[in-house]
């Protein structure tokens, strides 16, 4: 072990000491009640955090932190006791009741010694919302969200925001998707935004993998897509409800699509019917042409075209990170979209035009289905959307171009 190792594990241990130290102090002043003496001893908690979370990282998550007995027990003292330190805390505001506590009080009850106030995010709802961030603001809380309030306060520091509803709140938590946080916590909120929240951090998650995987893919095909990106008209260019009252059939390649694909095609005409790329061949068996095709993914896929009779598309719809070959498609109407989201907006930018970014979740599939609500069409079915999956082994419908392509179960029963 390395001395700077040695040296950053004896602050580790020292730290975990005092921080044990200082919660049975914290849970002897909640026994008896001494409010005051409970939120300075709180605050020595929260600052004895830094150090260990310090020194934790630079020991380097990759390798073993090796600990005393003692050192250890520090640990799970200082767990237990911040469990039994927030039950004291909500006797004491039960006991003063609701109509006393003050901001600055409530705001000590939320705030755990273990919580990164750098990092981590506070969602605020409730009468006192403005109130409590102030609060939380003092106590050196960062990232704050106040839920019900269109504008944020001129005052507030730039990382306290301000959502009318929970897609505002998840359009914030975007905002930290280069140093997402651990934890959030939702207090007084409408019911399920915690929930939809903790949804929106997983998929920040999702998407820094996806990133890390495509982000230099993405720069070179996009530098190539740079002039027909500024020509093109985008998804945005179709206006709101135009189809409004109008079925959508989304047509994925899972093998269900050929028991299925003869009800979209009695459909032709009276609904608007879209295809994954992957899907062109089923439907050019089956005599059906989709109105409208998508590509959102960066690899290149030409091999989905082949031989279909692409000029008879309505519509294909690429990312604008797209393979730059499948700009040359002799489609009637090309339309551009943000796949990437806030990734590509350096594209639209460089181009002078509003990026447009459709909420979608990362797939095709999804993405058509939020085409299909913004141009208000009524009922929306999926066909064709078995995972890629069959009983037989079969991966993709038959017709497309990798209809040949089966998953074979290994010996012990996988695949």
């Amino acid at each position: 072990m390395t001395p700077a190792i040695d040296d950053h594990l004896a602050r580790l241990g020292a730290a975990l000491k005092q921080l044990a130290v200082t919660s049975d102090e914290a849970r002897e002043h909640a026994k008896r009640g001494e409010e005051r003496e409970l939120a300075l001893a709180l605050a020595r908690m929260r600052d004895q955090w830094q150090p260990v979370r310090v020194a934790t990282r630079r020991i380097g998550a990759g390798g073993e932190i090796p600990a005393t007995l003692d050192e250890l027990g520090a640990l799970c003292r200082a767990r237990e006791h911040a469990t039994e330190i927030g039950c004291a805390i909500d006797t004491i505001a039960t006991r003063r009741g609701a109509g006393e506590q003050t901001p600055g009080m409530i705001a000590d009850a939320l705030l755990p010694p273990s919580w990164d106030r750098s990092r981590d995010v506070f969602v605020l709802g409730g009468p006192t919302r403005a109130a409590l961030a102030d609060a939380l603001v003092a106590r050196q809380q960062r990232r704050i969200i106040v839920v019900g309030d269109g504008e944020r306060r001129a005052d507030w520091p730039e990382d306290v925001l301000a959502a009318e509803d929970a897609a505002g709140a998840r359009g914030a938590i975007d905002r930290w998707a280069e140093d997402p946080p651990t934890n959030i916590y939702a207090y007084q909120c409408p019911d399920g935004i915690g929930a939809e929240l903790e949804y929106a951090l997983a998929a920040v998650a999702s998407g820094r993998g996806t990133v890390a995987s495509f982000a230099s893919l993405w720069v070179r095909q996009g530098i190539a897509n740079m002039i027909s990106v500024a020509h093109l008209p985008t998804v945005l260019d179709m206006a709101p409800g135009l189809f409004a009252g109008r079925p959508m059939i989304i047509l994925g390649a899972g093998p269900s699509l050929a028991r299925n694909i003869e009800q979209a095609k009695a459909l032709q005409g009276r609904a608007v019917i879209v295809a994954v790329s992957h899907a062109l061949g089923a439907c050019q068996r089956a005599g059906l042409t989709p109105n409208v095709s998508i590509v959102v993914d960066p690899e290149d896929a030409r091999y989905h075209f082949d031989g279909y009779p692409v000029a008879d598309l309505d519509t294909l719809i690429l990312a604008a990170t797209a393979h730059p070959s499948l700009y040359q498609l002799p489609a009637r109407q090309i339309l551009t979209v943000a796949a990437n989201g806030q990734n590509d907006r350096w594209l639209y930018e460089a181009a002078g035009a509003e990026t447009p970014i459709v909420p979608a979740g990362g797939t095709v599939t999804s993405l058509a289905l939020m085409l299909g609500a913004r141009w208000g069409c009524d009922p929306i079915v999926f066909l064709g959307q078995d995972l890629a999956f069959a009983d037989d082994g079969h991966v993709y419908a038959a017709g497309t171009i990798d209809d040949g392509t089966h998953a074979v179960p290994d010996a012990g029963g996988g695949e």
